[in-house]
């Protein structure tokens, strides 16, 4: 048997998840910006540098590492301080191939990585 307690947690958390979601939805609505093309659309108009490019990286990379390799890699000890190096060079690395990558793109109207890769290899299979 469920207690009232549970019953009106429950009402409150999903109340909760549904005020969020409603509010994300407002937010969505209220910032609605039409895309005027592909390249718009894809990489927001060319507005984001290289150093936006690198925390987007990061911000996707940092999270996986960190929760499947890194508290596994700690419990060795030093083997842990591996993690500080392994993020402070992959953001620095993402930050370098970024400029270029960004350039690339304005320059060969470059939307997506296959685009990249192939126009880098020449190879339309790419």
């Amino acid at each position: 048997m469920i207690s009232t307690t549970t019953v009106l947690d429950l009402y409150i958390t999903f109340g909760l998840i549904g005020v969020f979601l409603a509010g994300m939805i407002a937010v969505l609505y209220a910032t609605n910006r039409k895309s005027e093309s592909f390249s718009d659309y894809a990489v927001g108009g060319r507005s984001y540098g290289p150093w936006f490019i690198a925390m987007c990286y990061t911000n996707s990379w940092w999270p996986g590492a960190t929760f499947t390799a890194f508290f596994a890699l700690s419990v060795g000890g030093a083997l842990g301080f591996y993690g500080m190096v392994y993020a402070t060079l992959g953001v620095t690395a993402m930050y370098l191939m970024a400029n270029r990558a960004w350039t690339w793109g304005k320059r060969f109207n470059l939307t997506t990585q296959p685009d990249l890769l192939g126009m880098r290899f020449n190879s339309p299979v790419v």
